[in-house]
């Protein structure tokens, strides 16, 4: 039986797009340096199908890159921490070898501290978008 994933409409029906907190995860994901598991970082999305579902599927943890978090850093579900409903606050994946990457939110609209929401508040210092496109390029350039 063949595995099926998908990213289907939010659980509210609506278009959402605003800045999430995500929690980088333990996984295989070529493009991310060890010392960010663990951490919280914000990343903007603006979906109406970004929902994440994998009706009766598991990811190891070693797949799992990125989840929606709730105020204490927990992985949630629940709106408006988790804007669209994705399963186990998922909202990145990638493959066991952790070259090939799937993901909702929109790293590259955090490039630079002016695009953070509260720049002005002195937030988005450190885009986290950035983070991911330079990690990227740098295991492009090791292999």
């Amino acid at each position: 039986e063949p595995k099926q994933v998908s990213l289907i409409r939010n659980e509210r029906g609506r278009f959402e797009c605003d800045w999430a907190k995500v929690k980088v995860g333990a996984s295989a994901c070529k493009f991310l340096a060890p010392e960010l598991v663990g951490t919280v970082q914000t990343l903007p999305h603006a979906n109406a199908e970004g929902r994440f579902v994998a009706p009766g599927l598991e990811f190891p943890e070693d797949q799992i890159v990125l989840q929606y978090v709730d105020t204490t850093g927990q992985a949630t579900t629940t709106y408006p921490e988790n804007p669209n409903g994705s399963a186990d606050g998922i909202t990145a994946i990638c493959d066991p070898s952790g070259v090939v990457l799937g993901m909702m939110p929109h790293p590259e609209r955090a490039l630079y501290r002016h695009q953070h929401k509260n720049h002005r508040r002195g937030e988005g210092k450190d885009p986290f978008g950035a983070v991911l496109f330079k990690g990227i390029v740098d295991h492009a350039r090791s292999i």
